[in-house]
């Protein structure tokens, strides 16, 4: 409804997967851009995917399910077990823990997200891997740098362009096994 001053008022709804999507795309492109600490940027465009897919299978699932009906019954379910299920519920026939290269790569990606939240510190005294520039830092304050799992993945921006470029693979799947019902990523154009 347009108002005298000019402001239009209404009920305006907010995709958080979209933003997520963007942020993730965004942070990658900085990386990309500025080699100096671009660890950060990719380690953090991996997360923000991660995110953005979840909160992506949140939404359609809640389209398909309804509100209710979707946070009782899939609430705890992880991301892989939600994409199981909309694939179900639309008659696909992909196994997500064998076979298509994207399904593998979903399942690397939550894994990454899961050992960065849940695994403990790892020390070495050897260079580090990383492009984290410079990480005297942590040698300075400990004496070593840590080695972790997420490491290799984030070194460069290989891994954060597999990821996007895969959950778009399957987005897009879902959208056209819906009939065009459901959305897409909006920005699904990287």
């Amino acid at each position: 409804m347009a108002e005298a001053n000019g402001n239009t008022t209404g009920v305006f709804q907010t995709n958080t997967y979209a933003h997520l999507w963007h942020a993730s795309k965004s942070v990658l492109a900085v990386g990309q851009a500025v080699q100096a600490g671009s660890t950060w940027q990719f380690l953090s465009s991996i997360l923000l995917t991660s995110f953005a897919f979840e909160a992506y299978m949140n939404h359609i699932g809640n389209l398909m399910y309804g509100k209710d009906a979707w946070g009782s019954l899939h609430e705890r379910k992880s991301p892989i077990e939600k994409l199981e299920v909309i694939y179900g519920k639309l008659d696909l026939h992909v196994h997500t823990k064998q076979g298509l290269e994207a399904f593998q790569t979903i399942i690397k990606l939550y894994n990454f997200r899961n050992n960065i939240a849940h695994e403990n510190a790892a020390y070495r005294k050897e260079a580090s891997s990383s492009n984290v520039q410079p990480p005297t830092f942590l040698q300075t304050l400990i004496g070593q740098v840590p080695e972790e799992q997420w490491e290799a993945l984030t070194s460069d921006d290989q891994f954060a362009r597999k990821v996007r470029q895969d959950i778009e693979m399957v987005v897009k799947h879902l959208h056209k096994a819906s009939d065009g019902e459901l959305p897409t990523l909006i920005d699904t154009t990287s």
